[in-house]
């Protein structure tokens, strides 16, 4: 999934610009279940939780493979020469606890291997 041309300027911007008038047309998927739970996350984790389902459910996938440079800094494309995203700006501690209490709280499940990026899923119900 590519980020539309109206739409790429935003990312190079320094200020937030404001939200697009076509919210119908620019949105990805979020699962309504989290509005319930989001007394239990810490803004870190919160962060994490995002930046993970914005790139599996947001790019229909279940699961992503996704760096620690990822996370703090986001995905610069070689092809294109433009930032897709900027990541959570979080530095590598408040990931990592991020991570175990997201894992803690069951609302991730992480596939660490060795020499390769860990691979992120939700975690969902049967």
């Amino acid at each position: 999934m590519e980020i539309p041309k109206k739409y790429q300027k935003f990312i190079e911007q320094k200020e937030f610009p404001g939200f697009p008038i076509e919210p119908t047309n620019n949105y990805w998927r979020y699962p309504r279940i989290v509005n319930g739970w989001w007394h239990q996350l810490s803004g870190s984790e919160q962060k994490v939780l995002d930046y993970i389902l914005r790139h599996t459910w947001g790019y229909d996938k279940d699961c992503d493979a996704i760096s620690w440079k990822q996370f703090r800094q986001g995905i610069y494309s070689k092809k294109v020469h433009k930032w897709i995203d900027k990541g959570t700006g979080l530095e590598n501690d408040a990931i990592n606890e991020a991570i175990k209490g997201l894992e803690k709280k069951k609302f991730i499940i992480t596939e660490k291997h060795v020499g390769k990026t860990t691979v992120y899923k939700l975690r969902t119900t049967r």
